[in-house]
């Protein structure tokens, strides 16, 4: 359907649920107009809030979302029953929506919606049919990789008009959460709708806790008093992970976890789902950014850290960076293809990121290449830049600029700055970056031709929360010391040009490839 409906999501949030924060609302600004975050400045059993946490939470996350802060009224909080406290969060946000608002949906901010896919779904599925829709989720418990065999429910879906503070009210006297607010609303109305696929959107990591985080947990939600769950969590966390939870009883199956959770980035293997690739040659002197500056970057960020460094000054200073986890010193330059096929080979993560050092990133555009990468059909490699090619007479067709575009589009090739690698496809089908191209130019080309050939996709897609300034590339005076000789930007691009005619121009390969 055309979907012209404006869309408000609101999620209920305290500083307990810190690690889940950037993760919710960079999915959420996907598909909503408005993103809505609600917080109270004290927790639910009358503490005060973690104000540093809080407005850390504030500085990281403002740009995309709206924090609306309440007090905490005694009176009123310490007479409430069950969730109603988690009402009363969601009526403080359902008045801050715009007057141009059509629907709401109420999450709370450890249910992740997949953005690109519920995007899709509301491109296609009539939702204006109903007045509300209740969406299946999974459900994990203790780690992101246990994932409950049994579905439950959990996003709502409402459209604006047929709810009133008067109405969410009621919910409130009876204690009740979203289900009382899904029965308050005139029919029409729907529970267990999930993705057009037939697989649920959304993610909920409620109990994916720490044994300490989870007693903060139960000493301070709105269910603190109905178990003894001190109790519980130490005889859970008395034993390794058994397959089933003390909450439901559910079953469980181990899966690769669609995010990474926490903010340290020393993780066990298992945990490793995301490497950043990053060759570092200096310090960037035509840049704002440099290697300091994107390890600064990528704190917040989960992901093993691979540097490749190809010179000895910066090795000296930075090889020893708590941010880097793993690194290999070349002591003479060995160029972009080798550095990023030596990356390549070490990373354990399911996706690579490969960042030029002088580049500045913020956590959104990492979840956001990476729901591409995973979504598109036959994708391989995404990145925020690339070109459609006029490979016979080598020169760009279209160049597909950062904030020119608003969709996917499948490019011959990405800008080697930034992209993500679907390691699985590009390992599975023996794809490497071609060395001759060294030490830079026509690597990108030479890969997009080699994707063609394999029946995969690249894609350029819409992401924007990166800064990168072109520089020694584009240095007409561009001078290289590769292997230990220096080379000009004229001689390294005449040469490259030559052997990627020769590869791909004057060969039988070339009959194999749709230009």
């Amino acid at each position: 359907m055309d979907n012209s409906y404006k869309i408000a999501t609101i999620i209920n949030y305290c500083t307990t649920d810190y690690k889940f924060i950037g993760h919710c609302i960079n999915e959420a600004k996907i598909f909503s107009d408005q993103v809505i975050v609600p917080v109270c400045d004290h927790f639910y059993d009358g503490t005060p809030e973690e104000r540093e946490l809080l407005e850390k939470t504030y500085r990281e996350n403002s740009s995309d979302a709206q924090f609306c802060e309440y007090k905490y009224d005694r009176n009123l909080f310490d007479n409430l029953k069950f969730c109603a406290p988690d009402v009363y969060s969601r009526m403080v946000g359902f008045k801050e929506t715009r007057d141009d608002i059509d629907f709401i949906i109420f999450i709370d901010v450890d249910e992740i919606i997949e953005g690109v896919r519920f995007k899709e779904f509301l491109a296609e599925f009539d939702f204006t049919d109903y007045n509300a829709i209740n969406f299946s989720s999974y459900y994990y418990f203790r780690e992101a990789r246990f994932r409950a065999k049994k579905l439950e429910n959990s996003a709502l879906m409402v459209r604006k008009k047929v709810l009133s503070s008067g109405m969410l009210k009621r919910v409130i006297a009876h204690g009740q959460d979203r289900m009382g607010i899904i029965s308050v609303v005139p029919e029409k109305r729907i529970k267990n709708i999930p993705g057009l696929d037939g697989n649920p959107m959304v993610h909920h990591y409620s109990w994916v806790r720490t044994k300490k985080e989870m007693i903060k947990k139960v000493q301070t939600f709105g269910h603190k008093s109905a178990l003894d769950w001190a109790s519980l969590i130490e005889k859970e966390f008395s034993h390794d992970f058994n397959g089933t939870d003390f909450l439901n009883g559910y079953e469980y199956e181990v899966v690769d976890p669609y995010i990474t959770i926490g903010n340290g980035h020393h993780v066990n293997t298992h945990e490793i789902t995301r490497s950043f690739i990053i060759p570092v040659l200096d310090y960037s002197p035509h840049s704002p950014y440099n290697i300091e500056t994107l390890l600064k970057d990528l704190e917040n960020i989960p992901g093993e850290v691979i540097c490749i460094f190809n010179s000895i000054e910066v090795f000296d200073k930075l090889h020893n960076h708590p941010r880097i986890d793993k690194y290999c010193f070349n002591n003479l330059n060995a160029g972009v293809s080798r550095s990023w096929n030596i990356g390549i080979n070490m990373a354990e993560g399911r996706s690579a990121f490969i960042l030029n050092a002088d580049i500045h990133i913020i956590p959104s555009a990492v979840e956001q290449l990476e729901s591409y990468l995973y979504r598109l059909d036959k994708a391989v490699i995404v990145g925020p830049q690339g070109t459609h090619l006029d490979f016979k007479n080598l020169s760009i067709i279209k160049y597909f600029q950062k904030g020119t575009f608003n969709e996917p589009v499948q490019t011959h090739d990405v800008s080697g700055f930034l992209f993500a690698i679907h390691l699985e496809r590009y390992l599975k089908h023996h794809l490497m970056f071609d060395v001759q191209f060294s030490p830079c130019f026509y690597e990108e080309w030479d890969m997009g031709l080699q994707i063609m050939q394999a029946g995969l996709a690249c894609y350029a897609v819409p992401v924007n929360g990166f800064e990168h300034h072109w520089g020694a590339s584009q240095d007409e005076n561009l001078s290289i010391n590769y292997f230990g000789r220096k080379i000009t930007r004229k001689e390294i691009m005449s040469g490259n040009r030559e052997r990627f005619v020769a590869k791909w121009l004057q060969s039988a390969s070339k009959e194999k490839i749709v230009y």
